[in-house]
């Protein structure tokens, strides 16, 4: 099994991103801010419905 069938495996099965070797701080920042990114849109998006739900 190759690397890019594990990175499509992972990627299906939740994985939010990944990260080559050798790789630079900034691919580190870019993925991580991209992660959180969809991370906060996603808890908004929960919270959005929370409010019109009957709890």
């Amino acid at each position: 099994e190759g690397a890019e069938e594990r990175v499509q495996e992972a990627m299906k099965i939740g994985a939010s991103g990944y990260i080559k070797k050798p790789f630079l701080p900034e691919e580190i920042k870019r993925t991580l801010s991209s992660i959180m990114g969809e991370a906060e849109h996603g808890q908004r998006y929960y919270d959005d419905d929370l409010e019109g739900g009957d709890f």
